[in-house]
């Protein structure tokens, strides 16, 4: 297989507004920018976490963006997260290492064997002044995020038993207010409707304490996978 350095691009929807596209190349060497490598499958981003905005920052009205850069390791954990362009903020500098730190991976591959790389991207802190609800394809910035306090187990289809079909989906739920699941959408397919339906299914029944910005609570968007594997 011919193997090719290409330009990695994270593209990540971040407190309120679209994180913008960061190019940059992998890096296998201690530091970012160290020891360029090619890889034969690039890493993928499996969970995010949305960063919390600091109080303070708010109260200050700082915004800003900051270009993080972290080493995801062979099994898709992450470490040493660090900033390589400030947002002149240190308040939001910190909190979006903070939520770096939280993220995982599918690792990067070389010759089918899963290798540790950097990658960097931004992180985007503006304030929501008109307080209106984030859509599916947006995360805002919250004090408190919504934690689940009912989970159901999705049923795995029949059909899907019999056909041995297994398979990975990732849901959006709109968590209202109060707590409710109002929406539900799958963001990436299983590859099957019926595993894709069932994740659907159990996800709109999940019950949520709410997220919370400036001490009220908020309806946001939350991401999640949902797997179904065969015993």
């Amino acid at each position: 297989m011919r193997k090719l350095m290409l330009p990695l691009v994270l593209s990540l929807a971040i407190a309120g507004i679209a994180g913008a596209a960061v190019p940059v190349l992998l890096s296998g060497g201690d530091e970012p920018g160290e020891n360029f490598i090619a890889v034969d499958v690039m890493p993928e981003m499996i969970y995010q976490a949305s960063p919390e905005y600091p109080a303070e920052a708010k109260a200050k009205g700082a915004e800003g963006k900051v270009t993080v850069s972290l080493r995801v390791e062979i099994d898709g954990t992450v470490s040493s997260p660090k900033v390589t362009s400030s947002s002149g903020s240190s308040l939001l500098d910190q909190a979006a290492l903070k939520a770096a730190g939280n993220y995982r991976f599918k690792p990067a591959q070389q010759d089918g064997k899963p290798v540790a790389v950097w990658v960097s991207f931004v992180v985007v802190f503006k304030l929501d002044t008109e307080k209106k609800p984030a859509p599916a394809e947006a995360f805002i910035a919250v004090d408190n995020q919504p934690e689940i306090i009912k989970q159901i187990e999705p049923k795995y289809p029949p059909q899907a038993v019999e056909d041995k079909i297994e398979g990975k989906v990732f849901i959006q739920l709109f968590v209202d207010s109060s707590g409710k699941v109002t929406q539900a959408k799958v963001s990436k397919s299983s590859g099957s409707k019926l595993l894709d339906d069932a994740a659907l299914e159990a996800g709109r029944k999940y019950e949520f304490k709410p997220a919370r910005q400036n001490g009220q609570p908020v309806a946001v968007w939350v991401s999640m996978p949902v797997v179904f594997t065969l015993e």
